[in-house]
């Protein structure tokens, strides 16, 4: 539970008595002057809302609201213990609170990056080569008349202007 010497304390629990299976967050904040009263509250949350908003990055897949020894994960509903957290792409922690908020997900390997580029490089040769082949088809501008007139498509009629034509 919370440690109500501090003046202020914030815990991820488990659930709360009227939501056992529930992660909640514990705020306690202690009444100035006084050695054990204060203000305690829960708030049940989940972290599936902010997964969508954050969804509009492609390589976030998960996040995770860090607390001493456990943390609530947007791919799990209950809490897990920290040592069973993935490697983290971001963390940042919350000043003058014992929370961390993790981002997780994949970057590329350099692998992959030379695997891109190879082959952006050959789809560039490919579509290159097509268009060296085709383009002689299209650049000849007298190439129809020249076919017209071998199929005998043409033939010449002449006019005088002394005809009065």
């Amino acid at each position: 539970m919370s440690d109500t010497t501090r003046d202020i304390d914030l815990q991820l629990m488990r659930g709360t008595p009227l939501q056992p299976n529930k992660p909640a967050l514990a705020l306690w904040i202690k009444n100035p002057g006084s050695v054990q009263s204060g203000v305690f509250a829960t708030l049940n949350i989940t972290l599936a809302p902010y997964l969508l908003l954050a969804s509009r990055q492609s390589k976030i897949t998960g996040m995770a609201l860090v607390a001493q020894r456990i943390a609530l994960t947007s791919w799990q509903p209950g809490v897990m213990e920290n040592h069973e957290l993935p490697p983290p792409l971001l963390q940042q922690s919350l000043p003058g609170y014992p929370l961390q908020f993790v981002l997780y997900g994949s970057t590329p390997a350099l692998s992959d990056y030379q695997n891109i580029v190879l082959i952006s490089l050959l789809l560039s040769l490919l579509v290159t080569g097509g268009g060296w082949l085709l383009l002689p088809a299209y650049q000849r501008p007298g190439k129809d008349l020249i076919q017209g007139m071998k199929r005998g498509e043409f033939h010449i009629e002449y006019l005088s202007a002394a005809s009065g034509g």
